[in-house]
């Protein structure tokens, strides 16, 4: 007899010839010859472009990820990056659904100790930059209803990228198919979630085209958490020929308001986790954003795959917002008004050829980004303007140029070299000549 566990967690003795039955059985089931299959699955290879030479991911002396277009779009409800990259290896994030914070992204620790944006990570939107000049990121212009691919570099990678310490993310828009389309999406949730998103795009010629808008609402799980966005995302290609293209892009971003519920100590979040902080409530805690930008890319294919990279961009941004404190201990006000504007232009060429026999590629290329800020700081009078008391200009212009080796040494081996060479410049004006600006 041998003792078992019963259905309903008590004993149950079965008898030893069921025993022997039962291994018989197992023994003849392991036994028996299994087909297998004449064909073997062959997996397409993930070539990965973040890196200026497209390389096959295997290939790669440094961690990546890519991240495809269904797991971006599908099933997500499109309002926020964590969403389709939280399953990254070493990406951390953080103030998700408090969308006057802004996200905020760590990859292996670095940019956890920015204050306010992401810091030490480069990213990148179809080649234009959304990293500021002065090294800090914002992803709330991403539209993550038309997004193709996302790649990620985890680890350095300044050698290509400048000040990009911690890693590389890189979005791609997807392009329009060959027959044209108009569909729309409607979403509804908790806490007040609304969405709606118009898509279209096709194939007209030689001209190419994808365009997303669409509105989200979201009410919040906490009080005084509210947000409404508006976002437009256009992308237009137009092949000259089989070797050379011009493609266009427009974002535009329109956020009237997203509210800060500020932070809870263990005893209100204990009395009620969805109060907000009773300061942020006293001073309206809050943001808006108002941003255009506009981006071109040129691209030349030549024999050999050889290929030339042109790129232009301008971004204007509006930004305000109301922190909780009408004065700081600095004598700057708790309400902040801040009119940017940044533009840069860059290109590489890749030489593809052969060195010694083995295969070669050759990247050379350059940056240059200027930014210019005019920020201007005023008492929050709980929730009204006060008086100004800061005002200056912030000037930011970097120039960098770049080059990138990578050499076959043998069918498992490449050599990769790189380096770069960065000059940052920063100015800033005071406006109220009272050392007001510190």
């Amino acid at each position: 007899m041998a003792l078992i566990n019963g259905r309903n967690g008590g004993a149950q003795f079965v008898p030893v010839r069921d025993r022997l039955a039962i291994c018989l059985l197992l023994l003849a089931l392991a036994a028996m010859p299994t087909a297998q299959a004449d064909d073997t699955g062959t997996l397409e290879e993930v070539v990965v472009r973040a890196t200026r030479i497209p390389t096959g991911s295997q290939a790669l002396p440094f961690a990546v990820s890519q991240v495809g277009r269904d797991k971006v779009q599908q099933a997500r409800q499109q309002i926020g990056l964590d969403e389709s990259l939280a399953t990254v290896p070493g990406l951390f994030f953080q103030n998700r659904y408090n969308f006057a914070q802004d996200l905020r992204i760590a990859i292996r620790g670095f940019g956890a100790r920015a204050n306010f944006g992401i810091r030490g990570i480069r990213i990148f939107a179809d080649d234009i930059p959304l990293t500021l000049p002065d090294g800090q990121g914002s992803v709330d212009a991403i539209d993550l209803g038309s997004v193709d691919s996302v790649e990620v570099i985890r680890g350095p990678f300044s050698a290509v990228y400048g000040s990009a310490s911690g890693g590389v993310i890189d979005l791609r828009t997807e392009d329009g198919p060959e027959r044209p389309f108009l569909s729309g999406r409607v979403n509804a949730g908790a806490y007040g979630f609304r969405q709606w998103q118009l898509k279209t795009g096709g194939q007209s010629g030689r001209l190419n085209w994808l365009a997303n808008m669409g509105t989200t609402e979201l009410d919040g799980y906490r009080d005084h958490s509210a947000v409404e966005n508006r976002l437009l995302n256009s992308k237009f290609r137009y092949d000259f020929d089989d070797t050379m293209a011009l493609t266009v892009i427009f974002n535009a971003v329109d956020s009237p308001e997203a509210q800060d519920p500020g932070a809870l100590n263990a005893r209100e979040a204990a009395e009620d986790r969805r109060q907000a902080a009773s300061r942020n409530l006293l001073y309206d805690a809050g943001e808006k954003l108002d941003q255009q930008s506009l981006g071109l890319a040129f691209r030349k294919r030549f024999g050999n795959g050889n290929e030339l990279m042109l790129r232009n961009y301008y971004v204007r941004r509006d930004f305000s917002n109301r922190l909780p404190f009408d004065i700081n201990s600095n004598g700057q006000g708790g309400s902040v008004d801040l009119d940017r504007k940044f533009a840069g232009l860059g290109g590489n060429y890749r030489w593809v050829g052969r060195i010694a026999g083995r295969d070669n590629q050759f990247v050379i290329g350059f940056d240059y980004d200027a930014q210019r800020d005019r920020r201007r700081r005023f008492a929050n009078l709980q929730g009204v303007l006060g008086p100004l008391t800061t005002d200056q200009d912030e000037d930011v212009t970097t120039t960098g140029v770049y080059l990138q080796d990578a050499l076959e040494l043998s069918d498992t081996a490449t050599l990769t070299l790189g380096g770069r060479l960065d000059d940052v410049d920063y100015r800033v004006t005071d406006r109220t000549g009272s050392g007001g600006s510190g």
